[in-house]
């Protein structure tokens, strides 16, 4: 039924001249175009904050990987400072590898 109605207006165009046919053809278009440009807007804009999301949980990964790894190096360091002055010798190291075995040394 509405596009009955748009077909009389194009037909009142065309009756007065048929460059104004042309022209109100040419505006329906660009505003379905503009529409659609909107609703497409709407849809990419979404995906870019499901995006932002994943880099904010991969990075939030990488940093608890980070101090995961950081948690373990000061954990050897404090097994390696028998003493507990927080400075690993050269002595406490090679005791530690006598104790041990060289591990990941080997």
């Amino acid at each position: 039924n509405k596009w009955c109605r748009l077909w009389d207006a194009e037909k009142v165009f065309i009756d007065v001249g048929p460059q104004y046919a042309i022209l109100f053809l040419l505006y329906i278009a660009i505003m379905f175009l503009a529409l659609l440009n909107v609703v497409t807007g709407i849809f990419v804009n979404d995906a870019v904050e499901m995006a932002q999301m994943d880099r904010d949980i991969v990075m939030r990964f990488e940093e608890d990987k980070r101090q995961q790894y950081v948690d373990g190096l000061r954990d050897f360091f404090k097994e390696l400072d028998v003493n507990g002055n927080g400075i690993v010798t050269f002595e406490e190291f090679k005791a530690h590898l006598v104790q041990n075995g060289p591990g990941i040394f080997s």
